[in-house]
């Protein structure tokens, strides 16, 4: 029995399995790549919401260094508990900061505090958080209420205004791998703080 066979189809399995292993191997290297792109994206993410919570956390820490530090006479002197470190000539800083105009944020030369304590020096590569509180003394409009009593004729009124502390809370935060956030926060503080002698002033 004589076998005929096309000339131009020989070969053409090899060629076409060749092809299509070509193009899956191209279709898992993208596959791979993509995937390694968007762990990568997962991971900064992660690491900008931890930095962006942490920063957050700061403003908590800050609200809570000023009421502390506004009924303190003395002012801070040392490290506070929790390793939050005040700047030196920045222990009184609600009376010493007064511009709310101030553009920078706080920084690691441009501080009041910051914490922990071994993140103390300028520049390091330690996550830490610094904290700048800046701010002045604010008129607040008043407001009255006026009555008539009827036939009387007399008007009777109450009213009351006046001066509040506002403060500018600026937070940044340098977590891992050079990740960073900063928060800036208005804090109004009302006449609700009473001044402890030097001799008891605790944090």
């Amino acid at each position: 029995m004589i076998q005929r066979y096309v000339a131009d189809e020989r070969g053409f399995v090899l060629v076409w399995a060749l092809l299509l292993l070509v193009v899956l191997t191209l279709l898992g290297v993208a596959g791979i790549s993509t995937s390694i792109f968007e762990t990568k994206m997962a991971a900064n993410e992660a690491l900008h919401k931890r930095a962006f919570y942490q920063a957050d956390g700061g403003t908590q820490n800050a609200i809570s260094l000023l009421g502390h530090n506004i009924t303190c006479i003395s002012g801070f002197t040392k490290t506070l508990d929790g390793g939050i470190v005040m700047k030196t000539g920045s222990e009184n800083f609600w009376i010493s900061n007064n511009d709310l105009n101030e553009i920078p944020m706080a920084s690691d030369t441009n501080r009041d505090f910051y914490y922990p304590s071994n993140a103390g020096a300028v520049g390091t590569d330690l996550p830490h958080t610094n904290g700048r509180i800046n701010g002045n003394i604010k008129m607040m409009a008043g407001a009255s209420i006026q009555q008539l009593a009827g036939y009387e004729g007399k008007g009777k009124g109450i009213g009351a205004d006046g001066a509040y502390l506002v403060f500018d809370i600026k937070i940044e935060r340098v977590g891992e791998r050079n990740s960073r956030s900063e928060i800036c926060i208005e804090y109004l503080v009302e006449n609700q703080f009473a001044a402890n002698p030097a001799n008891d002033c605790v944090y």
